[in-house]
């Protein structure tokens, strides 16, 4: 086994350097999956979110006489204002996650922003903006196994006292018990049922998402990888912080599957296709079968047939 990279020294001097590296991994992952929606789902886009529930207004009022034009406008509105509203709160809370980590626990956190569940927040944002739902489908497959692992911990946790899976270990470091991880690790929690909520009325997931998600996995990890270290120092203390953000050095430490551990440290030529191939198969393959199911199951739902239909 591969020894592991010597913690990094990261003071507020590092500040410029970190700052340009996490802004270009966004913009990078921005690009690209603006790219992966242009070659998968370019097709199935619309200039803006459809209501499919306005047909079915129409129909039942057309058979009522009533005034059709009024009740699609009030109706239209009120969806555009409900995506208004979720993209300004999930944009105010990733502010907010970014400004009170780093006041909190200063340059080193910042590269925090670069873990796909974080990323995710920003692609949602940007979908919302752009009336993109390929992308909303590709944001849930890439946090889909880590968020049905902390509700399954969080479960457990108040059950036992316990976190069967490890997931939500994230708690135990005692650097890990500020209010700014804790309270701005809640997406963990709400972000699929928002994402479900956000993609139902407009055919649900992509069927691309998968292979999306893949592709932006395997970006952030290679990035994170060449530009982040993998633990970290800060001046004053002799406590070493792990970061290994996007598992880009090895898989996460509190997740006992030794088939995931297998390539830990190794060069990234040989550890980083592993990553991909067994991550997104054993990590994320259930999860996202899962996730799909449900998102079927919506859109077949007789209850919601209005909505989605």
């Amino acid at each position: 086994m591969p020894s592991c990279p010597v913690p990094v020294l990261i003071s507020q001097k590092d500040l410029p350097r970190v700052l340009a590296i996490v802004v270009f991994g966004l913009v990078a992952v921005s690009l690209l999956a603006l790219q992966l929606n242009n070659f998968f789902a370019a097709d199935d886009q619309n200039e803006s979110f459809s209501f499919p529930f306005v047909q079915f207004a129409i129909q039942m009022l057309n058979s009522l006489q009533m005034d059709v034009q009024d009740v699609i406008f009030a109706y239209s509105c009120y969806m555009l204002l409900f995506y208004s509203k979720v993209k300004v709160f999930i944009g105010l809370y990733t502010i907010m996650l970014v400004v009170s980590r780093f006041y909190e626990h200063g340059t080193y956190v910042l590269y925090e922003m670069l873990w796909g569940c974080n990323v995710s927040l920003v692609l949602v944002v940007m979908a919302l903006s752009l009336s993109n739902t390929f992308l909303v489908g590709v944001t849930m497959v890439m946090v889909s196994g880590d968020h049905l692992l902390w509700y399954i911990d969080t479960l457990s946790f108040i059950l036992t006292g316990k976190f069967i899976t490890g997931a939500m270990k994230y708690f135990s470091c005692p650097e890990n018990r500020s209010f700014s991880k804790t309270v701005f690790a809640t997406h963990h929690l709400w972000f699929l049922p928002v994402c479900f909520y956000i993609t139902t009325p407009h055919g649900g997931m992509h069927s691309s998402s998968y292979m999306g998600s893949c592709i932006l996995s395997f970006f952030l990890a290679s990035y994170c990888r060449a530009f982040t270290p993998f633990e970290v120092r800060i001046p004053g203390s002799e406590n070493v912080l792990h970061l290994n953000v996007n598992g880009g050095y090895a898989f996460w430490k509190d997740i006992d599957i030794p088939l995931l551990h297998l390539l830990d440290h190794h060069h990234p030529a040989l550890y980083l296709p592993f990553l991909v191939i067994v991550g997104n198969l054993v990590a994320n393959g259930f999860p996202h079968i899962l996730i799909l199911g449900i998102s079927l199951g919506l859109q077949h739902n007789p209850l919601l047939e209005g909505i989605t239909h």
